[in-house]
């Protein structure tokens, strides 16, 4: 086991984020135009803009490497507060104030003596891109505290393992599906993982709470398709897949109507010389890609999650 230099971006063994790209072996920011806009749900900005999805509001905190985000909700504007932590350093405890993004509420409300529960990935650079959920009063309850990395605190025990960023963890803390290193590094390279860590195909430890979570962790989507897919859907699956021939039209359905021939014309126009119309699942390996509900370019689906096509067609 072994981190070799990987990191969460990668992307040789991980799936990138959907604000980042795959380039060279390496996730890079999007600009904020290239994230979707359909079925979105508008984003308060800590600078007070009005973002139009979590995408847009993190592809921009990816380019400017400083936090972003508030809070989800429309109302941003300067009379609206935003999502706001400390750390108190003598007890060591982060206070949280999260707006109220509910439709009912004109403005955001503090809830003082409440306890939330934060589920981050690792790639956050504030509490706010966390989910935040399960607000609880805290009563006789015991409040968990936060205790930063230090590396002049390192002990032998501590560097079992070397992060790519240089931080040392012990080796029972590797693929265990949690990111100790802060870069994923002690999660990459994993024959297996420890505990319950969902253990992807290419040698990745993911969180077992990752698994069915919407979002895709593993190159494969393996963590996602396999929580709710039973040993008949994915055999299913399989036996579909196997009657796709890559190169090979499907000969039931090749278009044998008689094309006229085309007369001459004055006019210039676009048009594929010699071609006939193909019809639907004749080639099951074409694709089109759409940007802003218009198609501007074609691409060939080569496996996986990958599509081939032209460089004009890709932004950078």
């Amino acid at each position: 086991m072994g981190g070799e230099g990987f990191t969460r971006a990668s992307c040789g063994l991980v799936f990138c984020p959907p604000w980042e790209r795959c380039i060279e072996g390496h996730c890079s920011c999007k600009l904020p135009y290239q994230c979707p806009t359909e079925n979105v749900t508008p984003v308060c900005g800590l600078d007070k803009r009005n973002y139009r999805s979590y995408c847009q509001v993190m592809a921009v905190s990816c380019r400017t490497k400083k936090p972003m985000m508030s809070h989800f909700g429309d109302k941003c504007g300067q009379n609206y507060p935003k999502f706001k932590s400390t750390i108190d350093s003598g007890r060591g405890l982060v206070k949280v104030f999260v707006p109220d993004d509910s439709p009912e509420a004109d403005r955001s409300r503090d809830h003082p003596g409440n306890c939330v529960s934060i589920q981050c990935q690792g790639y956050e650079t504030s509490l706010a891109e966390c989910l935040i959920y399960d607000k609880i009063k805290i009563e006789n309850r015991k409040v968990a505290g936060v205790t930063c990395y230090d590396t002049s605190q390192a002990t032998k025990e501590d560097c079992g393992f070397t992060c790519a960023n240089s931080k040392c963890v012990s080796l029972n803390q590797t693929c265990d599906g949690v990111d100790d290193c802060g870069d994923r590094s002690d999660e990459m390279c994993c024959k297996r993982c420890r505990g319950k860590a969902f253990h992807c195909r290419t040698g990745v430890c993911v969180h077992k709470d990752a698994v069915g979570d919407k979002q895709i962790d593993c190159l494969d989507g393996m963590d996602e398709s396999q929580q709710h897919a039973s040993h008949k859907t994915r055999a299913t699956r399989e036996y579909l897949e196997s009657r796709l021939y890559c190169g090979v039209p499907n000969m039931t359905t090749v278009d044998d109507e008689n094309v006229a021939e085309r007369g001459r014309s004055s006019g210039r126009f676009k048009r594929v010389v010699g071609g006939v119309p193909a019809k639907p699942t004749q080639i099951q390996w074409q694709v089109a890609l759409e940007e802003n509900k218009k198609i501007d370019c074609g691409g060939a689906y080569i496996g996986g999650c990958w599509v081939l096509t032209a460089a004009h067609c890709v932004r950078v």
